[in-house]
């Protein structure tokens, strides 16, 4: 089972790559990243993690038109699927990716204090 949930996890995060890239034209929706799909245990139930670049106002912005194009891409999503179900999706915003640039800044910036005291 958990074979074949990493590969629909695989499977439903490039086919929804593959529509925000190709197919979603909302002006709202800028740089996004689909970063990663978490499955319940039933396969009922997506989240899918979404990454969205620039300031707070864009991200918020991007997420509306995001969550407004929900049917549409759960609607493509059903149409390419090779599954018997296909899962209810969600999508999350997900920040680790820019958590991660501003803690590795903060390292470097605390390592180059420390050369500079020394």
């Amino acid at each position: 089972m958990n074979r074949k949930k990493d590969r629909l996890e695989h499977t439903i995060r490039i086919i929804i790559s593959d529509i925000f890239l190709k197919e979603i034209s909302d002006p709202r929706i800028g740089f996004i990243t689909v970063s990663s799909c978490e499955l319940s245990s039933d396969l009922k139930h997506a989240k899918i993690f979404v990454s969205i670049y620039g300031d707070e106002k864009e991200k918020k912005r991007g997420m509306e038109g995001v969550k407004s194009a929900t049917k549409y891409v759960q609607e493509l999503l059903a149409k390419r699927i090779k599954a018997k179900n296909v899962p209810f999706i969600e999508f999350i915003l997900d920040e680790s990716i820019e958590k991660a640039i501003k803690l590795t800044k903060l390292i470097e910036d605390i390592e180059k204090n420390e050369s500079e005291i020394d």
